[in-house]
């Protein structure tokens, strides 16, 4: 059944992927707005957040080798984009590319374009360096059509339930204090391997919602000041077609630091924060922000003196 859900699922990632984020480790400051800079449309926030999935029912009619158990690491930023392992946002960023995007309209998840533009330059330049399995599940989302999904929330007690149970204290947060901390995503679609055999499909899947380290630098990427008057980008570059993410900031004082390349930056002991904390470094000096809010263009923090807001910027 995983197997069926993958590849339903999978599709909604190519959908609408197109040119705009170029972000090497020297361009940082340079290209990382690009990739947020399209028009926006409803989503539902309270998607925002990473999903795992935890349960599958319905038809097993579709098998999938090469997309069975690729449907994890999903994650909805607040404006409707989002990421799966399938096609992740950090080798989406890291090959110039913008993120595909979601829409919400009742009660469903509506995607952008059509699927046609998707199956374009731009997903195939992604395989030069992604896994070879990647290469092949081009060709059999293509034969999906008439592709619907239905969502809606749930709640999760703060002990958990049958399927899950809270693995950390971001998680005990949220199941605590979120009545939509689970989410139902029922998918049906027709699937035609050589356009006369058609095979209608219809499955159901049950996630819980976490924050991670995926979702977080994700949402980061791009430019920031705070209300201390520094200035940040965040995004991620490319060597030996390996992705790495990396920060940069210009302090209020004129000066620049860089971190190194995959530097860590989220942390999520922070057990009364369902966002964790930031914790930058800089040669040896470090700083821990307490994650307290967040929306498609504001992060609120606070460190040991007080609260902090920053700011998108483009």
């Amino acid at each position: 059944m995983k197997k069926l859900f993958a590849m339903l699922l999978a599709l909604s990632l190519l959908l609408t992927l197109s040119a705009g984020f170029t972000a090497s480790a020297e361009e940082l400051l340079a290209g990382a707005a690009a990739l947020f800079t399209d028009a926006e449309k409803p989503f539902d926030s309270d998607l925002t957040g990473a999903w795992v999935l935890d349960k599958t029912e319905g038809s097993k009619d579709v098998e999938s080798e090469v997309l069975e158990n690729l449907f994890v690491d999903l994650f909805f930023l607040p404006d409707g984009r989002f990421s799966s392992s399938v096609l992740p946002f950090e080798f989406v960023a890291a090959m110039g590319h913008r993120a595909p995007k979601a829409s919400t309209e009742n009660g469903t998840i509506v995607l952008y374009d059509a699927l046609s533009e998707a199956m374009g330059e731009a997903v195939y330049s992604l395989t030069s360096i992604m896994p070879e399995s990647y290469k092949d599940y081009v060709t059999e989302l293509g034969n999906i059509s008439e592709l619907r999904i239905a969502y809606e929330f749930f709640d999760i007690p703060a002990e958990g339930n049958n399927d899950v149970h809270p693995r950390n204290d971001i998680e005990t947060t949220i199941f605590k204090d979120s009545d939509k901390d689970g989410l139902k995503l029922h998918v049906t679609a027709v699937v035609a391997e050589d356009g006369l055999n058609r095979k209608a499909v219809d499955a159901t899947g049950l996630f819980h919602k976490t924050i991670n380290e995926n979702f977080m630098k994700a949402y980061l990427t791009g430019y920031w000041t705070d209300s201390l008057n520094n200035s940040w980008t965040f995004g991620y570059g490319e060597k030996d077609e390996i992705p790495y993410f990396q920060y940069v900031t210009m302090l209020a004082n004129g000066e620049y630091r860089e971190s190194a390349h995959d530097e860590s930056l989220w942390a999520h002991y922070a057990g009364d924060s369902i966002y964790g904390s930031l914790e930058p470094c800089f040669d040896g000096t470090s700083a821990v922000y307490k994650i307290t809010a967040l929306t498609a263009d504001t992060l609120t923090m606070r460190d040991s003196v007080g609260e902090i807001v920053m700011t998108r910027t483009w």
